[in-house]
């Protein structure tokens, strides 16, 4: 396959967990257990997970990356919220920590009293910042489910941001998740844009916190 052909002919055996330069646009290729596959853009950046490295956090552009038995995994925990003690699920992205799971429905007035103690409502600019290093207003849909952004085949989403708008004291900003592919090409990607909403409407609740 192209994965191959980009090997130089070096072999990949099932024992083995080594990274080579390939040969098209300077791209990595990892040979993993007797299997090619392109590299993660953690491992371009910082090498292959090793034992020396269990444990390490590093982030790529996208992600933030935990090393656990030689494999690179998204940073992935969970919190305990004060407010109804259910436990949410949370991940490092784009330099800050996203909640995946949204903390419920409400109108603007309330959203922002739904997150945690440390926790915040994203800006316009955290919201802009993750939809420009995943890919700009179409976003692959692999990230848009790591994120939980979409999920299905079919998908509107609207979340909160923490801005109103200036001029119309009605309105405030949202983020809103589009995903409505018509065949398998549509499918591979969704659309995040920020929109103004009426702040009476209900939108989905989801914080960040600063590292």
């Amino acid at each position: 396959n192209g994965l191959e052909a980009n090997s130089y002919g070096i072999k990949c055996d099932s024992a083995d967990y080594f990274i080579t330069p390939g040969g098209v646009n300077s791209s990595l290729i990892v040979c993993d257990l007797g299997s090619w596959r392109y590299a993660l853009d953690v491992e371009k950046q910082t090498g292959l997970c090793t034992s020396e490295k269990e444990g390490a956090l590093e982030d790529s552009d996208k992600y933030g990356y935990v090393c656990k038995s030689n494999k690179w995994e998204i940073f992935t925990d969970t919190l305990e919220n004060e407010h109804d003690g259910k436990r949410y699920a949370y991940r490092k992205a784009v330099g800050l920590y996203w909640m995946i799971d949204d903390l419920g429905d409400t109108t603007f007035a309330w959203a922002g009293t739904l997150c945690p103690e440390g926790w915040r409502l994203p800006t316009d600019e955290d919201w802009l910042n993750l939809q420009e290093k995943m890919g700009g207003w179409r976003i692959p849909s692999k990230d848009g489910h790591q994120m939980n952004l979409i999920s299905g085949t079919h998908d509107f989403n609207m979340w909160w941001t923490s801005k109103e708008s200036a001029d119309n004291d009605t309105l405030a900003t949202a983020a809103v998740a589009e995903y409505n592919p018509r065949d398998y090409q549509e499918a591979q990607y969704f659309s995040l844009t920020l929109r103004s909403e009426s702040k009476s409407l209900k939108g989905r609740v989801r914080c960040v916190k600063d590292p």
